[in-house]
Order: C-alpha cells, then sequence, then structure tokens
C-alpha cells in the first residue's frame, strides 16, 4: 500500500492519568512516515547500500573534516554528556549514511551524478591529485595519497581551497557539503546520553 497515508491515534488523558469522558482522538495524516517495526523491516530486507565502498570512504573522510572530534581535557568539561559530544566525530554517530541518504534519496538534483563522481576521484589517488592538487603529495611512499590517507589538517586546507576555488562545481560541492553534513548531524536524535 505504496502512498496510503498511516493514520495514528493519540488520546488525550486527564492529568490523573485517567480517561476523560470528553478525551480526543487526534488523527495525524502522514502519507511517507512509516512505524518503527515497517522502518526496521525495510532497512534489514530491503537495503542496498547507496554508495560503493570506495566512495562511503571518500565520505566519512568529508564528513569527519567537517565536524572531528575534539580532545578536550577532563577538568574542562563540566558535564560528561558535553565531553562525550566534543569527542564524537560525525561518523561516529553515522552521519555518512544519513548524508547518503539525503543527497542520493531526499533530493532530486542534476549534479547528482558529478557528487558521485567525485567521491570515487576522491577515493583514488590521481582523482584526489586532480581536485586537491599538491596538497595531497606526500614524503613517504605513496607519494600521492587517495583523500580518505591525507591528514585531517590538510583535508582542512583542501576544503577551504575549495570555498576559494575558481572553478564552480568545487565551489558549489564545497557549498553541498558544508549545509548537508551539519544538518544532518545536528538534526538527528540524541544519542550522547
Amino acid at each position: 500500500m505504496e502512498g496510503s497515508p498511516i493514520v495514528e491515534e493519540k488520546h488525550l488523558v486527564s492529568p490523573q492519568g485517567l480517561e476523560n469522558d470528553d478525551y480526543f482522538v487526534l488523527r495525524i495524516d502522514t502519507p511517507n512516515s512509516l512505524t518503527e517495526k515497517e522502518r526496521d523491516d525495510n532497512y534489514s530486507n530491503n537495503y542496498e547500500p547507496l554508495l560503493s565502498s570506495r566512495e562511503t570512504e571518500s565520505l566519512v573522510a568529508l564528513c569527519d573534516t567537517f565536524l572531528p572530534s575534539l580532545h578536550v581535557y577532563k577538568d574542562r568539561v563540566v558535564d560528561d554528556s558535553l565531553g562525550q559530544l566534543y569527542r564524537t566525530s560525525a561518523s561516529m554517530n553515522g552521519i555518512p549514511d544519513q548524508v547518503a541518504k539525503m543527497m542520493f534519496l531526499k533530493t532530486e538534483h542534476p549534479k547528482q551524478l558529478l557528487v558521485r563522481l567525485t567521491l570515487w576521484f576522491l577515493s583514488t589517488w590521481i582523482g584526489t591529485l586532480i581536485l586537491c592538487g599538491k596538497t595531497c603529495l606526500s614524503t613517504q611512499f605513496p607519494y600521492v595519497q587517495k583523500f580518505s590517507r591525507i591528514s585531517a589538517k590538510k583535508r582542512e586546507e583542501i576544503l577551504v581551497s575549495w570555498s576559494l576555488s575558481y572553478f564552480f562545481l568545487l565551489r558549489m560541492l564545497f557549498r553541498a557539503l558544508k549545509s548537508v553534513i551539519p544538518l544532518a548531524y545536528f538534526t538527528q536524535a540524541s544519542s550522547f546520553s
């Protein structure tokens, strides 16, 4: 029954916990929502990865570049949950999967193919050299590294260079990632406590 709305019923009760004679039945029409059981069944039975493992590796590196874990000293943090929030990077919370769903399932944009192509390029050393320039060079044996193997500081420099690039597509990619990754991170249900 695809497309048929799911109707949820909520009963309002009196403050003492007993149902009142004049309670309300609230019907919420949510056409695209699934119950928790249906969502789990769909995820476990019909789950096909949106991205290849190489593209996912590049997306994880991008997410961790935008939202890295921060090392804080215990004496400087007042609350343990706040310290755990600081120590949690984007990839620790499953943000790359949510970003992939937001970018490839929930939106339809003509440049989606370019994003996938860019993620694939970043998973290769030659593609990283083309997109990132000399920042991906190293003094140790693989002299040209793929994006996920570059240090976090150099990845930040690469993203800054994309934001200031003369190439419109690199600037557009940076803006898209800059908006989608924090959106996925900060709109998720809190799993820190």
